[in-house]
């Protein structure tokens, strides 16, 4: 049987000599036998490890394509204009030139940020979910690579660049700065048109003014107002941003129908109404008036 099968083998084409049933036997005899690491004695060990250093290194497995390093903050740094706008949001990388034209918060919230890292800002203003609502505007450029923004909360005491001194020293009305939610801003255009008056901002002038503008204002008023704003940068040891506890709600609608009182004089009494209450929360609520024990 072993003769019939090696000469079809070779009838074939094999000249491979296949091993006999007696070396395969043998093989697998002192297999079987074979002493395990765990069961020999240290000499037979130190002949067992250098048996295995002898042997030929196995081929090391093929290398995948390296995953890619992402786009660098230097790269999406490049696209600050309004025809070419980048930034970062969350780790990715967004070209935000189409949706400029029709953001609803206007062109300066964007421009503000553009060829720079806009997470925190975005997080604290928008609802989740926002850059999906509007990806027909949005084009994903790609994951923020080496020294990237990421979606983490920032670090408790808002590290950066500038230090609270040096905020300190821009506190005169021609020269005003303040540090609102950790980043030093130049308040000096906004001072003679803020609606709460020049006072309510000279009052923290060179200081932090976090606890009370969060307190008074709604989340977007920096960016509404960013054409008479201009963002200095991170400051080191002031209050960092509250990070966002839920989605933020948008402004109530009016209500419907005429408030119970119709015609033109329900008008002039709830246009009355509003404007006392204006003038109330700008008296009361914008600084003007300091309390102590």
């Amino acid at each position: 049987g072993r003769m019939a099968g090696r000469g079809a083998a070779e009838a074939f084409g094999a000249t491979k000599k296949v091993a006999d049933l007696t070396s395969i036997a043998k093989a697998v005899v002192e297999e079987a036998t074979k002493k395990q690491p765990e069961d020999m004695s240290r000499d037979e060990l130190i002949a067992y490890a250098k048996e295995l250093e002898s042997r030929p290194a196995a081929a090391a497995a093929p290398a995948g394509d390296a995953a890619p390093a992402g786009i660098t903050e230097a790269e999406v740094a490049k696209h600050n204009t309004k025809a070419d706008a980048w930034i970062i949001l969350n780790g990715q990388v967004i070209d935000v030139t189409k949706w400029i034209p029709i953001h609803p918060g206007g062109e300066k919230a964007i421009e503000g940020y553009l060829g720079k890292d806009a997470s925190e800002e975005w997080n604290m203003i928008h609802k989740p979910g926002m850059v999906e609502q509007n990806k027909q505007h949005l084009t994903i450029m790609g994951p923020i690579g080496s020294g990237g923004g990421a979606a983490a909360a920032p670090a408790a005491g808002g590290g950066g660049g500038l230090s609270l001194n040096d905020v300190a020293a821009h506190n005169k009305k021609e020269d005003c700065w303040v540090v609102i939610n950790g980043e030093a801003i130049d308040v000096t255009k906004w001072i003679p048109i803020h609606p709460g008056g020049e006072q309510a901002i000279m009052a923290y002038a060179g200081k932090d003014a976090t606890d009370e503008w969060v307190m008074i204002h709604k989340p977007g008023t920096v960016e509404k107002n960013a054409q008479h704003l201009k963002m200095m940068g991170k400051v080191s040891g002031a209050a960092a941003a509250a990070a966002p506890t839920g989605p933020v709600e948008e402004e109530a609608p009016a209500p419907e129908g005429n408030g119970g009182i119709p015609g033109i004089i329900g008008a002039a009494i709830f246009l009355l109404l509003n404007v006392l209450i204006i003038v109330m929360k700008t008296v009361f609520f914008t600084g003007n008036f300091k309390f102590t024990r």
